[in-house]
Order: structure tokens, then sequence, then C-alpha cells
């Protein structure tokens, strides 16, 4: 699944060099490359957004969950965001480009195409499902979920904690959300629970409520 992460900081020419990559492996090596972009959600607001760390996170989340989806064997995914990577299981190889350098091209290829992949990990392994209606439980229990708390803010006060029946914590947001909030974490939690499966699907819910609290909370 060939994945290339640009980093750097703000306006360090990111999106110029995702452009240059791009367009040298479409024309060069034939390869169908699909660009996800912070800026194509974030607009003209992009500070405005930086300023409020839910709705960063919000992004973020955005983000991974277009790149999951878009991933295959053969297409280049390039994510263009900011990408402030803390940790050595994700920096190797890493193609350091200053700004009077050319990107090393078949470098990146090579690195993309050629070279063999790391072990997988705890953090990169995909896990088998635990079993044939897991899928289903993870729709089922997370569309449970927030029809209890749509139906709850109806008559609630807002700020008030929610009790999700079979979950002993409650749902914290501190405010009222909307559906298009909760159900934007709902599939971002899918997508993680797909690639993470829990072997007792009956821990799901309550897996999902502190999912929520974390998000949206």
């Amino acid at each position: 699944m060939p994945l290339l992460l640009v980093s750097g900081f703000p306006s360090s020419g990111k999106t110029t060099r995702t452009l240059q990559i791009k367009t040298y492996l479409e024309k060069e090596k034939n390869k169908n490359v699909v660009v996800v972009s912070e800026n194509n959600l974030l607009g003209e607001g992009k500070n405005e957004v930086f300023r409020d760390s839910r709705r960063e996170k919000d992004i973020r989340g955005a983000l991974k969950a277009d790149v999951i989806r878009l991933l295959n064997k053969e297409d280049v995914v390039i994510l263009d965001a900011a990408n402030y990577i803390k940790g050595y299981r994700w920096d190797s190889p890493m193609f350091t480009i200053l700004p009077e350098d050319a990107p090393p091209y078949e470098f990146i290829y090579d690195a993309l195409y050629l070279c063999k992949p790391p072990p997988p990990n705890q953090s990169t392994q995909t896990q088998p499902l635990s079993s044939t209606n897991f899928l289903f439980e993870l729709d089922r229990t997370t569309q449970e979920v927030t029809s209890c708390i749509m139906s709850a803010q109806k008559i609630m006060v807002a700020g008030d904690n929610i009790k999700v029946p079979g979950v002993e914590e409650t749902v914290c947001f501190g405010h009222k959300v909307t559906l298009a909030e909760i159900t934007r974490a709902r599939r971002q939690f899918i997508s993680y629970t797909k690639m993470h499966p829990v072997e007792d699907a009956s821990k799901l819910m309550a897996l999902f409520v502190r999912y929520l609290n974390s998000t949206l909370g």
C-alpha cells in the first residue's frame, strides 16, 4: 500500500513538493496518484481551525479516514498535511528536501515500490475479524449509541451527562452536539476498529462511548 507522508512546517512548501512528486510518478512511472490535503478541508479558515484543538482533532481524524479509505496495493496516496511525526517507527525511509533541492524522485519511487516493507508491528498490523458478525455488531452498536444520544439531547439541558443503557461510563460532552459531528466520529471509529477488532464484541458500545468522550468532549 504505497503511502507517502509529506511533513513540514506551515508554508514550508509541502504542497509544492507534493505536486512535483505527483507529476513525476504519473508521467514517468505511469502511476495513479491520489492526494489527500488538509487544504481541502481547511479552506481559508486554517488559522481559525488551529486555534480550536477540538476542530483540529476533527480535521486530523477526517484526513486519516480518507487515507485509510483510499489505500490499495498499486495507487500512491500522498498525505499533504503538517504530519508532525514524533516516533521512529514512521520516519524510515525519510527524505529531507531543502528549498534549493529537487525531490529525490527515484529514491522515493524505490521506497514505495521496490524496497522490502518493514515488518508489521502492533500499530500497523491488520488483525483478522474476530467473528463473522463483527461488522454487523460494530454497525449496530455504534448506531444504537448515536440514536440514544440524539434522543436524549432533545429533552436534556445542554451539558448534562447521558446514560447509555448497558454502559457504565456516561456520555459527557459539556454541550449539545450535532448529528453530523457524531456521524463523523462514528465513521472514524468504525474505520479504526475494522483494522483493530476487539475479541469481545460486547465491549464495542463502551469503547465507542469512551471514543466519543475523548473526541467530542
